[in-house]
């Protein structure tokens, strides 16, 4: 595995006025996600595609951001194992550690409301 996938800087996607997002983790295993406009409806995780793919036992890292204003909702797809529901106050910051079983990400919550 790359070592750059795991490194201290994350992939950082900040979002408008879309509904559903895909997150590869196949790009880095560290992800950030700044709410916008919208609610997520889909949040679905790409988890195998060539050298980088994931393997089973291997751990990711999502940061959600709520905007300013708060209050956005994200659902998590059948891809992620979690009961988590994310923090809704403004500027709240959600911390979820997942681990990758082979198929799907089992996703916790490390850390809630960081703000």
């Amino acid at each position: 595995m790359r070592e750059d996938l795991i490194g201290s800087v994350p992939k950082v996607t900040d979002l408008a006025s879309e509904t559903t997002l895909e997150i590869d983790f196949t790009e880095n295993r560290f992800q950030v996600v700044n709410l916008g406009a919208q609610n997520i409806s889909a949040l679905t995780a790409v988890v195998t595609n060539g050298k980088d793919s994931l393997k089973a036992g291997e751990v990711v890292l999502l940061k959600i951001v709520q905007d300013a204003t708060g209050a956005r909702t994200l659902a998590f797809s059948t891809n992620f194992l979690t009961d988590v529901t994310i923090s809704s106050s403004t500027n709240d910051v959600d911390i979820l550690l997942g681990v990758f079983d082979g198929t799907n990400i089992l996703l916790g919550a490390l850390m809630q409301k960081a703000i």
